[in-house]
């Protein structure tokens, strides 16, 4: 699938505008969102180029080490949720 310029300029203008509302804890606190961006630019068949354009290079590198990360690996959202219990 081919998509516009334009298209790529506003899947990054949606990443800017989580990135100023996190402000410094940008990527961390918007995994979710930079997972679902991701598989946005996934779905829409954007080249590994223009996915890392679209997620910047933060958010790009912690959305691959989230997918390439161990299964079952304990996150500290994880371990805050079993020391809660």
């Amino acid at each position: 699938m081919i998509i516009h310029l334009r298209g790529i300029k506003a899947l990054q203008q949606l990443r800017m505008e989580h990135q100023e509302s996190a402000g410094l804890d940008f990527p961390s606190t918007c995994l979710t969102e930079m997972l679902f961006l991701y598989d946005v630019c996934k779905s829409l068949e954007l080249s590994v180029f223009q996915a890392k354009e679209v997620l910047g290079a933060p958010a790009w590198k912690m959305v691959m080490d989230h997918i390439n990360g161990p299964v079952g690996s304990p996150t500290q959202r994880g371990r805050a949720l079993v020391n809660a219990l």
